[in-house]
């Protein structure tokens, strides 16, 4: 809960549309309206404009967007150019950050639009499970807010298809909100505590899928991540929560009506600076969003 008075950021959170984005209810107000991707359905340049078309009307302040493994035009740099510039009050992030001026605070967001493939999945942006080493050390450490495509494996992606090396990004960076979608019947919110606990729950979560055997090949680096939370990491970096949502509009099927969008509030605490003078520019509790 946050304190009585303190300003909050209003984050409306959509994915997942695929061409159906007239179906969706009205969008709630905000301060960010943000779409993780899956825009369309085959992404071609007609298909990604009508939905940029839709979404450059919404009347939030601030737009962001990625795009999915369903955009397929936005992989195309000259097409992806030509489009973005009759949209100048958009905001595409494609391993990139934009920091926004809200109430008077620096919000910081990374997007990105690479998912991880699996089995025969098709379309732009995938990579396979052996190159997800590419996750390392992506994300820069102050970011606010992470808008991916696809989940981390064992948060909101249903029988871990999310990916492990973005969740180990998720330890390092730590941010106060991640919001994804790409497996539908994930849809929801998740509140994440980095601690001991939760990385034991990962291990366990790896032991049923993977056995034993390759999961203690693995379990040290996670412990490694959650000891760090009191081995003399700044504050800024050590932040204990994530709120984690998969904001799939598709939900678990393609019905004619798409599900409402999630809305995330996260209080704007005042700027503090920790015991060494280190600058915390974001606070270490977060609001709420409505579970679906």
């Amino acid at each position: 809960q946050r304190p009585s008075g303190t300003p909050t950021i209003r984050v409306v959170c959509i994915s997942d549309t695929h061409n159906a984005h007239l179906h969706l209810p009205p969008l709630p107000h905000g301060d960010i309206l943000v779409h993780a991707g899956d825009l369309t359905d085959r992404g071609t340049e007609s298909e990604i404009r009508n939905a940029l078309s839709w979404l450059s009307a919404a009347p939030h302040q601030h737009k962001v967007f990625i795009a999915g493994n369903h955009d397929v035009a936005l992989a195309d740099r000259a097409t992806r150019s030509a489009i973005l510039a009759d949209y100048p009050n958009l905001t595409y992030l494609e391993d990139s950050s934009t920091t926004l001026g809200i109430h008077g605070r620096s919000i910081t967001i990374y997007g990105t639009p690479r998912t991880l493939r699996r089995g025969g999945g098709i379309g732009a942006f995938l990579y396979r499970p052996r190159d997800s080493l590419q996750w390392a050390q992506t994300i820069p450490s102050g970011t606010h807010i992470l808008l991916t495509h696809g989940p981390p494996q064992y948060h909101r992606d249903v029988a871990g298809l999310g990916c492990g090396r973005l969740r180990q990004e998720l330890w390092r960076v730590r941010p106060a909100l991640h919001v994804c979608g790409h497996i539908h019947a994930g849809r929801g919110v998740e509140h994440v505590r980095w601690t001991a606990l939760q990385a034991f729950y990962e291990i366990a979560c790896a032991g049923l899928r993977y056995g034993w055997a390759r999961t203690l090949r693995v379990a040290g680096t996670l412990l490694q991540h959650a000891l760090r939370v009191r081995i003399g990491r700044p504050v800024f970096r050590s932040r204990s929560h994530t709120l984690l949502v998969n904001a799939s509009s598709m939900g678990r099927g393609r019905g004619p009506r798409l599900l409402e969008p999630i809305v995330v509030e996260l209080p704007l605490v005042e700027r503090t600076t920790d015991s060494r003078g280190a600058y915390r520019p974001f606070p270490l509790t977060y609001g709420r969003a409505p579970s679906r």
